[in-house]
């Protein structure tokens, strides 16, 4: 369940980035330069950028709880193996450790399962980050264009 769960997030924000790049450029394909507009416009684009900027933080923070939640399961699946085997090694009955041996393979699978969840949650928060930083670009642009203009402004007063 929770591996559909990073998968959705995962696909959502990769739609997200997706449609962002294409806002930007204007065309649909990813472009580093600053799409043309008027000058007036760019305090337009500084409140969308900082829209952006606060959904990227947001996602962020939604990535990471995702990845602690499922760190925490990883951790969790180890402690009961660790538990179970001290338990198994200290009882002197046989049907423990035979309850043990049958029951280890899924505390294994268990195990195995919970680490590719966290695997797949730390991808989506290095992709999220990734996608932070892009966008604090953008603003850090922006913000040079509208500097720009305004030395220019003084300059011609």
């Amino acid at each position: 369940m929770r591996q559909l769960y990073t998968q959705a997030l995962l696909y959502q924000r990769e739609v997200s980035i997706k449609e962002t790049l294409a806002r930007a450029s204007g065309s649909g394909a990813f472009s580093l330069q600053e799409p043309a507009m008027p000058p007036d416009s760019l305090e337009t684009l500084m409140l969308r950028r900082r829209a952006d900027l606060d959904q990227a933080r947001r996602a962020l923070g939604e990535v990471l709880q995702v990845e602690h939640a499922a760190q925490r399961a990883r951790d969790s699946a180890e402690a009961r193996i660790v538990a179970e085997t001290r338990l198994a090694a200290a009882s002197d009955s046989d049907s423990d450790v035979e309850r043990f041996a049958r029951w280890l393979p899924r505390g294994q699978a268990a195990l195995q399962a919970a680490e590719l969840v966290l695997a797949e949650a730390a991808d989506a928060t290095t992709h999220q980050r990734a996608e932070l930083n892009l966008v604090r670009q953008a603003v850090a642009a922006t913000e040079t264009l509208l500097l720009r203009r305004q030395e220019e402004q003084r300059a011609s007063e």
